[in-house]
């Protein structure tokens, strides 16, 4: 059964039957492929539970059925069992040793444990099933993404255009990677010759107007984006894209009205709500703000992201006993959230009180042992303390990590700036866009002040 099938009247009855079957003990007959479709549905509905128990019936039918053993593997993994998981695939292959689909079930078991070159090579294997090449050409990209790879990542995803090319969301997909390779002017030529065999491509379209926004050329995506709701006026994709658009020129009244669009339609899209939030945040608006963030949280009671821009509002409205209440709360519930003492650690820097501030900053280290981003907390929190030397003394003993040398030798080309030791600076700035492009991107995004600077802003022009 098709995906775009799943919700005819017949399946619904099927899953009906199914839900009555396990509620009321009511016994009903289901061939191994209907539980299949049914299996499938709970997966895409991402119902662990209900999933489980069809496939216990399914098993307790046909206990040595390939496609139900996949399922199960599939389902051990998605609840943070992998090494069943791959246990089970193992033996599979062992029976069936040129089964491609355990191949590609291998290669998403490797890809959920994030061992990125493992699953690669089993969506290799996979690739004797020439019906799933789509599929294995988009898995493969992303796995690349996962290695920082983004030209091995365009080469893929321009091998599922090759096979489909009208896909409503690839070249979205593939605008990003251009832009981290740095390599935005052949992803323009690239995209514009898409549209010449087909002109009403509309995720062409909303794929280029991205890429000119990453260029700083808002006209021309705008232009893109209203093409987009030429073709389809109720593109979510395009509404929220223009407004992203209007967001990054700071034209809030016009982003607001973009995203209400949406929110017409899809009331508790928690980007919209979220964005929507950010607007009002720059506009200083910060209680609409905190509304907007509230609301976040009603859908998504575990998002960090607004919880940490909550705190923030309030703290930037003075309101900093109720910030920091926030954060507490949010750690008694989670104490191991590194991102929520990050963000205390850098409120309490913020408010000059280091002592309560630089604990949390350094715990959060130490839980996502030496993720760069907390590195980067904890450096720019002792610069904040007047505590350059030890800053870079800091960063140093980092920098012997080898799995993230060039984003580590970023952060220290960023302490040095803020410690006003400008040759080192540019010197480890050049370095670490030079090895690796996606630096490039990561300093725009955190550090757009910095590009004040003409030594910094001659740099990125230069690239």
């Amino acid at each position: 059964m098709q995906t775009d099938e799943l919700y005819d009247s017949e399946f619904k009855e099927l899953i009906k039957r199914f839900e009555n079957n396990i509620n009321e003990n009511i016994s009903y007959f289901f061939d191994t492929e209907d539980l299949i479709d049914i299996i499938d549905y709970y997966f895409n509905e991402e119902n662990a539970e209900m999933a489980r128990k069809a496939l216990d019936v399914g098993l307790s039918l046909n206990p040595e059925n390939t496609e139900l053993k996949l399922r199960e593997a599939q389902y051990l993994a998605t609840e943070n069992e992998p090494e069943k998981a791959m246990d089970l695939l193992e033996k599979l292959e062992a029976i069936e040793p040129n089964n491609p689909e355990i191949f590609f079930a291998k290669g998403t078991v490797y890809s959920v444990q994030n061992k990125s070159e493992q699953a690669i090579n089993e969506y290799n294997k996979a690739m004797i099933d020439p019906d799933a090449l789509e599929d294995i050409y988009m898995n493969i990209a992303f796995e690349y993404e996962n290695l920082g790879n983004f030209d091995k990542s365009i080469e893929y995803l321009k091998k599922v255009l090759e096979i489909d090319p009208l896909h409503d969301y690839v070249p979205a997909d593939l605008s990003l990677f251009f832009e981290w390779a740095n390599r935005s002017d052949e992803g323009v030529e690239y995209l514009e010759s898409m549209l010449e065999n087909d002109p009403f491509a509309k995720g062409v379209w909303l794929g280029l107007g991205m890429l000119y926004r990453s260029r700083g050329q808002h006209d021309e995506a705008f232009r893109c984006f209203d093409y987009v709701l030429a073709i389809d006026e109720n593109d979510l994709n395009g509404w929220f894209h223009k407004a992203t658009t209007y967001l990054f020129i700071k034209n809030y009244a016009d982003a607001l009205a973009c995203y209400q669009k949406i929110l017409d339609v899809a009331p508790d899209e928690v980007a919209t709500l979220f964005n929507m939030a950010e607007c009002y945040e720059r506009m200083k608006e910060h209680e609409k703000a905190q509304d907007y963030f509230r609301q976040v949280l009603k859908i998504e009671p575990d998002s960090s992201q607004a919880t940490i821009c909550l705190a923030m509002s309030l703290f930037s409205q003075d309101r900093k006993n109720k910030a920091f209440s926030v954060l507490h709360e949010a750690l008694e519930r989670n104490p191991d959230a590194a991102e929520f003492h990050a963000a205390l650690g850098e409120l309490y820097c913020e408010n000059k009180d280091f002592d309560k501030g630089l604990p949390h900053v350094f715990r959060a280290v130490e839980i996502t042992k030496d993720q760069p981003e907390f590195i980067a907390t904890v450096c720019y929190a002792m610069v904040d303390a007047g505590l350059h030397h030890e800053a870079l003394n800091f960063i140093e003993s980092k920098i012997v990590l080898k799995e993230n040398y060039s984003r580590l030798i970023l952060i220290r080309g960023i302490v040095n700036l803020k410690a006003n030791r400008k040759e080192a600076a540019l010197n480890d700035l050049l370095i670490a866009f030079l090895i690796d492009p996606s630096n490039v991107s990561w300093f725009k995004d955190y550090h757009p002040e910095m590009q004040d600077s003409s030594e910094v802003y001659q740099i990125l022009q230069n690239l």
